[in-house]
C-alpha cells in the first residue's frame, strides 16, 4: 500500500505545471505527458478536485486560469460563448499558425 501511495504521489507531480507569468502565477495539473502537457478545461478541474487533499494549490490555480481564459463574448468561429471554459490551451508555433 505504502508503495502504491509513492508511485501515485511521483504519477501527479509529473502532471504539476507551473505558470509564472507575473501577476497569474499558478500551478495546474496538465491533462497528460507529452502530448497534453497543458490546461484541459474540465479535465483540469476534474483532477484538481480528485486532488484536492493532497494538492489544494492544482484546484486553486485551474480555477484561477480558467476563470480568467472564460469566454465573455460569441463567436463562433472559436467555439466560444458568454460563460464557456476553453477545452485546451496550446502556446507555440503551431498553435499560432491554428
Amino acid at each position: 500500500m505504502e508503495a502504491a501511495w509513492r508511485q501515485a504521489v511521483v504519477d501527479i507531480e509529473s502532471l504539476r505545471l507551473e505558470d509564472e507569468t507575473p501577476g497569474r502565477r499558478s500551478i495546474i495539473p496538465a491533462a497528460g505527458i507529452p502530448w497534453f502537457a497543458t490546461l484541459f478545461g474540465r479535465d483540469s478541474l476534474v483532477v484538481s478536485m480528485q486532488a484536492i487533499s493532497g494538492y489544494p494549490e492544482f484546484a486553486a490555480g485551474a480555477l484561477l486560469r480558467l476563470s480568467a481564459l472564460q469566454a465573455t463574448g460569441d463567436d463562433p468561429i472559436r467555439d466560444m460563448e458568454p460563460g464557456k471554459i476553453p477545452h485546451e490551451i496550446r502556446h507555440g508555433e503551431l498553435a499560432s499558425l491554428g
